[in-house]
């Protein structure tokens, strides 16, 4: 989500000068992730062959780890995604351009490939690539919510806010109003094609933190609301002056984030009941 945010707010959002004043910074933001990547892309195989063996021993078995990669659907998509991701961690590490929308783009196949297996990829038939196709969608919406307001943050450091920062920050108000929107309409979708109803039988561990997804979101929609219709329109008044405020509240919203990710996290480890 994070090289997602950096890549889209690098190549469609920030001017050309912010976009090379901020290069350095987000360089080191992007490098850092794609490590992470390397690591867990190796990983996530290797732990699904001790899931489906006999536990630790199988865990390094090269066999097993083959059969898993080769011979389940789970590991056929994961193959394309190892692919991408070699890509995008070369990519990330020789390409130091400021704008960088191929970055972007395998970041974005990347995440979106996960919808093809999650709890969407227990369906099959057409609900199921329609379930695949909405948890895609609502992965981009949130990678871009997200992942955006790590750069954002970097316009808001200053003081005085130049040209160039206040039209990222206008750039990204605007676009951000369509992931909100996205965000909370393939939630929904989501939500009932796995459940079929609310989550609010809070006996079961998977509706218990689901609806705890939902109410950490909703802090961040109100906080997302509130930057763009309370915090933001004195600062695009003034035209130059930052909001400490702004900045603080859309810390709190990469906070909120993280919850969210980690919710998500233990969520796909639970029988959706």
């Amino acid at each position: 989500m994070t090289v997602f945010g950096v890549g889209v707010f690098q190549s469609a959002l920030a001017p050309p000068d912010l976009r090379r004043s901020l290069a350095r910074p987000l360089w080191r933001l992007v490098a850092a992730p794609s490590l992470r990547l390397a690591v867990t892309m190796v990983g996530w195989p290797m732990l699904e062959a001790g899931e489906v063996g006999e536990g630790w021993a199988d865990f390094y078995d090269p066999q097993i780890v083959m059969s898993v990669l080769l011979d389940t659907d789970f590991g056929r998509v994961w193959c394309w995604r190892l692919g991408l991701a070699a890509v995008l961690i070369v990519l990330a590490f020789v390409d130091r351009r400021p704008s960088r929308p191929m970055l972007a783009v395998l970041a974005g196949l990347l995440l979106g490939s996960l919808g093809l297996i999650c709890h969407a990829a227990m369906q099959s038939g057409l609900i199921g690539w329609l379930h695949s196709g909405n948890h895609a969608l609502h992965l981009l919406a949130a990678g871009f919510w997200f992942g955006s307001l790590v750069p954002l943050l970097f316009c808001l450091r200053d003081r005085s806010l130049s040209k160039d920062a206040l039209a990222a920050v206008r750039r990204f108000s605007a676009l951000g109003h369509v992931a909100v929107a996205a965000v909370i309409i393939t939630g929904v979708v989501d939500t009932w094609l796995v459940l079929g109803k609310l989550p609010i039988d809070l006996a079961s561990p998977y509706q218990a933190l689901l609806a705890t997804k939902i109410a950490l979101v909703a802090v961040m929609v109100a906080a997302a609301l509130a930057n763009r219709y309370v915090l933001l329109p004195p600062l695009l008044a003034r035209s130059r002056a930052s909001s400490p405020m702004l900045r603080y509240s859309a810390m709190g919203e990469v906070v909120l984030g993280f919850g969210v990710l980690a919710v998500v996290s233990a969520l796909g480890t639970l029988e959706p009941v």
